[in-house]
């Protein structure tokens, strides 16, 4: 946490003295985003435009003569259906192509009922399975008779897709191009921020976990002339930071040596590092811990059913430095478990009289070692005999 805030520190103390390239890079970042964001949009919209396009001119459709028979116009459909690449086929009346001009001219399809006669042709509507097969549908279709004409909408299709296209491959190079901009101002700005004046840490301090007696030892690696360094520590449960003595710190003063102890686990250590023109930079905070020793249950708890009366024992087996031990139980009946009295605790023994209100009592242990680590066993039962 503390080397997080730290890092943090830094961030807005580097981004303030370098504020003019970290003002330029955030418009420049920002402008780059919006400007991907716009060609992003225009590119899904245009894919979209372009599929429903597709969808809606996917069909060819055939106008037949006005002296075309009802059956000639179902032969003619058997005919196109036989060919390859045709989907489905549908036969359009003259009223029902009448009602389907009404509906599109909505409001106003009522002055199409003054009509005298219904000048529409019928027609049929050939499903294609791709517009590169309509070409040859429509061609076959006017070799039929019957036929008086053909429409169908391949060639603007065709047109538009190869515009959609180009327009796609423009913004994927404009995109890319953004984000190679994007990558190199961000890098930028970061190698300046990293570095403060002519003092760079090039190697920061790490965490150290050792046994209680060893030393724990940290360093720091820097560039700059005239390098000091001075080294500030923290033990647990004091609130400020205070400068070390020389006699843990090495004599080129990039190393921070302390024999680990109880009192300093959990230390937390960082180190300024100053040049000769007085330019200084701080590095991460790291933490000093003592390794802790574990505690291995050998023999668990097991229940025990004894006869009413009689003294029993429930014991637990384990293996550790400076090891105490912490009883609890509850009775039938109660809710939570409390922790049993020193007159029923024999160490690592739970020492009890089986009575009636005792009967189906729950009990475990939890074991606490020198450096304050703890393990709980399982929960056993103690029960009468039936």
């Amino acid at each position: 946490m503390s080397s997080l805030l730290y890092n943090i520190k830094q961030g807005f103390i580097q981004i303030f003295r370098n504020r003019g390239m970290s003002l330029a890079s955030i418009f420049s970042i920002v402008a780059m985003l919006l400007i991907l964001g716009l060609f992003f949009v225009i590119t899904v919209n245009v894919n979209l435009f372009t599929e429903v396009v597709k969808q809606d001119y996917d069909q060819v459709e055939v106008f037949l003569l006005e002296e075309t028979t009802n059956a000639e116009a179902q032969e003619l459909m058997a005919k196109i259906k036989a060919r390859d690449g045709v989907t489905d086929v549908v036969y359009r009346t003259k009223d029902d192509a009448l009602e389907i001009m009404k509906q599109r001219w909505g409001e106003s399809g009522y002055l199409l009922d003054s009509l005298g006669e219904n000048p529409l042709p019928a027609s049929i509507l050939i499903s294609v399975e791709s517009l590169d097969n309509a070409g040859a549908v429509a061609a076959y279709a006017g070799t039929l008779e019957g036929v008086d004409d053909i429409q169908y909408y391949q060639e603007t299709v065709e047109k538009l897709t190869r515009i959609t296209d180009f327009l796609q491959i423009g913004a994927m190079v404009i995109m890319v191009f953004l984000v190679v901009v994007s990558v190199v101002v961000v890098s930028n700005t970061v190698k300046l921020t990293l570095s403060t004046g002519s003092v760079t840490i090039v190697t920061q301090p790490v965490s150290a976990a050792v046994a209680k007696g060893e030393n724990a030892v940290v360093s720091v690696e820097a560039t700059g002339e005239g390098l000091t360094y001075q080294w500030y520590y923290k033990n647990p449960g004091n609130v400020k930071f205070y400068l070390s003595g020389s006699a843990f710190v090495s004599e080129d003063g990039a190393t921070y040596t302390i024999p680990m102890a109880a009192w300093r686990d959990g230390q937390e250590v960082y180190c300024v590092v100053t040049d000769e023109n007085g330019e200084s930079v701080q590095s991460n905070t790291v933490t000093l811990s003592m390794k802790k020793a574990a505690i291995e249950i050998v023999e668990q708890p097991v229940d025990v059913v004894a006869e009413n009366g009689k003294l029993v024992v429930v014991n637990v087996e384990a293996k550790g430095e400076g090891l105490t031990y912490t009883w609890y139980y509850k009775n039938p009946g109660n809710v939570k478990f409390y922790e049993s009295s020193a007159d029923f605790v024999n160490g690592n023994q739970y020492v009890i009289q089986v009575a009636p209100w005792r009967d189906g009592q729950q009990v475990y242990c939890v074991i606490t070692d020198a450096n304050g680590d703890t393990v709980q066993t399982n929960t056993v039962t103690l029960s009468i005999a039936k």
